[in-house]
């Protein structure tokens, strides 16, 4: 997992910095120019197709498609370069050090959205603390790996862009709790609803003579718990 930032000295006149394996930093990158109509040079053409492939059906008969570089840090740089039309010396590529930790993910949060450090920190061991109730997907918060770094960066990151900014009055931060407290009654009405669905499941499958061990097994519950559901 990689950081890209720049300095200010680009066509957007501010300090940006892009997250990710080289690969998605680079279809950003792209996705950004094509929205914005910016010019990408023909020494690019490799990595706009990988990208944004041509389709084949397009292609005149004599035409033949050029085998993309391999994407590397210093062909990265370059591109952004000329994406953002700024030089190479206003960009750096930095590796991320994995296993990551919490910290490491809250040092992203507050290099991106400029949170704070404290703020950070409570908005990465939040996303760990939610991604980790899923025991499927739990992470060891001491010791993350790249892709699980990358997927909980997604999720941070989308959580920091949508709490208030850090020049936030008290007004906007108590809308922003009360949003925040209605997603949290709506999820349990949500759950409410699906328990009632799948308790109604579960006995329609015993009246059509699914036993008992055999919806608790499907069901994840205990057999008291279906005859519970059953009593009722």
């Amino acid at each position: 997992m990689f950081t890209l930032s720049t300095t200010v000295h680009n066509r957007y006149n501010t300090a940006l910095i892009y997250v990710g394996i080289l690969e998605e930093i680079r279809a950003e990158l792209i996705g950004e120019a094509m929205d914005n109509r910016v010019y990408i040079s023909e020494d690019f053409a490799d990595q706009v197709e990988v990208v944004f492939p041509t389709d084949p059906s397009e292609l005149d008969d004599d035409a033949v498609l050029v085998t993309p570089r391999e994407l590397t840090p210093e062909l990265l740089t370059a591109l952004a370069a000329n994406i953002l039309g700024t030089s190479v010396k206003h960009i750096t590529v930095e590796e991320v050090a994995t296993p990551a930790t919490t910290d490491t993910l809250a040092g992203l949060v507050d290099r991106v959205h400029h949170t704070g450090p404290e703020v950070a920190r409570i908005i990465a061991k939040g996303t760990v603390e939610a991604n980790n109730t899923s025991p499927l997907m739990a992470v060891n918060p001491a010791a993350m790996t790249e892709r699980e770094l990358g997927r909980l960066w997604q999720a941070a990151s989308m959580l920091a862009s949508e709490l208030p900014h850090d020049t936030a009055d008290e007004e906007e931060l108590e809308v922003a709790v009360k949003m925040a407290t209605s997603a949290v009654e709506f999820s349990a009405l949500e759950l409410e609803r699906a328990r009632i669905y799948r308790d109604v499941t579960i006995r329609v499958a015993v009246a059509k003579g699914l036993s008992g061990a055999n919806v608790a097994r499907a069901a994840h519950v205990t057999r008291q718990r279906v005859a519970s559901i059953l009593a009722n």
